[in-house]
């Protein structure tokens, strides 16, 4: 007995003597089965995989590479840090730190309350919700909560000179980010409740890359910008990321249903009786985390975004193949022209408005040499309380012509 906790005792304040009766240990500890040569010859059925010296490396450094990743929608974890014992040395308690990420929650932005300090140290966005579900599930008069929050939060990377020892290259870098959280209130929804199946939470989120202006004021970065140890592409991400890309402008985030390998949605083939995961991933797309988009887009002005900052930066105007992703880019370009639904998602200077309350110039007059005089007599002529003159530039004119809305999203003079 005592040789096999042998391996575990002085690991992070780790004290396993069950002579003595010491059984001590606040946390989890995970033991990876990585074969020395020596080790690997002995027969197994698992893997006969070698990690040497070259192959810890690489996965050392695959880890420090994505660690900003692993923070940005997990719940209660809030710090991650690399240890390394060197060779020279047999006492755990003298590893040496490597790498480390730590992430602080500032604020969050809640309708109808606006920006607030964060008062926890955790989010609990899916935990609350688990639980809603469970009690609507029991008891139909309980209706599933509806969740709208953004909360800023600051990552901070710290790359320590122990790195170039072992010949890896990492940067230390503090970044901000803005992720918003919202539940589904429709397909997404009904299916949740009427699902028997485990981890069906209709809850998604998207994060957006921040830059500081001044103290109190931000704008929106591409995600090109992200510093070491995140992403510079937008990725799927399922509370920890996927290895799928996408083409939107920011993260997504979403309790998707993936293959066994975390390598890529679950998707319906010929074969398949069942399609609910393929379905629930369309689902969540399209209902969760198409309102944590337009969620976003209507928190920022809450956050003090810069005024000058286009209010479609943030927008999908890339072509995307049929798809998953093109269900979310229609979704989005549906709601933001929902007469009913009316997302505050337009914006020019500190003002704030939906598509019912906006006009535009053809898309076409705001590329000519005199668009600007005549977007300023609009203003003149056509803005009242009821209406604001918004630019719309010629690629959203595009993209409302791609997703059928260009009767909602022009009002040509």
């Amino acid at each position: 007995m005592k040789s096999q906790f042998e391996p575990y005792n002085e690991v992070f304040g780790c004290n396993l003597n069950p002579e003595k009766g010491n059984m001590q240990l606040n946390g989890t500890l995970f033991r990876f089965p990585l074969r020395t040569e020596e080790q690997a010859r002995a027969p197994s059925e698992i893997s006969d995989k070698v990690y040497n010296r070259k192959e810890m490396v690489e996965l050392i450094e695959i880890f420090v590479k994505a660690c900003g990743n692993l923070l940005l929608f997990t719940q209660n974890v809030n710090e991650i840090e690399f240890y390394h014992l060197p060779a020279t040395k047999t006492d755990p308690r003298e590893a040496v730190l490597l790498y480390s990420a730590h992430r602080a929650l500032k604020h969050t932005i809640e309708k109808p309350f606006g920006k607030s300090i964060y008062t926890g140290n955790e989010i609990t966005v899916l935990r609350d919700m688990a639980e809603s579900l469970r009690v609507a599930k029991r008891n139909r008069h309980h209706d599933l909560m509806t969740i709208s929050k953004s909360i800023l939060q600051e990552i901070l990377i710290n790359a320590d000179n122990n790195l170039k020892g072992l010949d890896i290259t990492g940067y230390s870098s503090k970044s901000t980010w803005l992720v918003t959280w919202a539940s589904g209130v429709e397909r997404s929804k009904m299916m949740a409740l009427n699902s028997r199946k485990k981890g069906v939470l209709p809850l998604g989120s998207v994060a957006c890359l921040l830059e500081k202006q001044d103290e109190d004021t931000y704008s929106t970065s591409s995600l090109q910008k992200s510093p070491f140890g995140f992403y510079q592409t937008s990725h799927l991400f399922c509370y920890l990321p996927l290895p799928v890309e996408s083409k939107f402008p920011v993260h997504i985030n979403g309790s998707f249903a993936v293959s066994s390998d975390r390598r890529r949605l679950s998707c319906k083939t010929t074969d398949d009786k069942d399609a609910f995961d393929s379905e629930w991933n369309e689902a969540l797309i399209s209902d969760a985390i198409c309102r944590a988009y337009i969620t976003f887009l209507e928190h920022l002005p809450n956050l003090n975004i810069d005024p000058n900052e286009h209010y479609f930066k943030q927008w999908p105007v890339e072509d995307m193949e049929q798809g998953i992703f093109a269900r979310l880019k229609e979704s989005f370009y549906r709601t933001i022209s929902d007469a009913l639904k009316q997302p505050v998602v337009f914006r020019r200077g500190d003002k704030s408005v939906c598509l019912n309350r906006s006009k535009f110039l053809d898309p076409v007059l705001m590329e000519a040499e005199f668009a600007e005089k005549a977007f300023q007599m609009c203003i003149e002529h056509f803005e009242n309380e009821e209406i604001t003159m918004i630019r719309l530039p010629k690629i959203l004119g595009t993209v409302s012509r791609i997703m059928g809305a260009i009767v909602h999203l022009r009002n040509e003079f």
